[in-house]
């Protein structure tokens, strides 16, 4: 898995975990993040992978809190 070098793996759940809290749902989309490439910070852009299909996209986490996402490719549920 040399191609997902440098991006967080995602934990799959439930869709009723996912869509317990709908304001931290976030679609995934294959546009840029809004914020730098700096760790440590929250929030911050990183890469992330559906643990369903293994597409990878780039989004925003946070250093805090996990974030739930939905990936547009497959369905799969999974948090980051």
């Amino acid at each position: 898995m040399a191609e997902n070098k440098g991006a967080r793996p995602g934990t799959k759940v439930s869709e009723a975990e996912a869509k317990k809290d709908p304001e931290q749902l976030l679609r995934l989309t294959n546009e840029q993040a809004e914020t730098a490439d700096v760790e440590g910070q929250a929030p911050y852009a990183a890469v992330v992978w559906c643990p369903g299909c293994g597409t990878r996209y780039r989004t925003t986490l946070s250093t805090r809190v996990y974030r739930y996402y939905s990936c547009p490719r497959c369905g799969t549920y999974f948090k980051a």
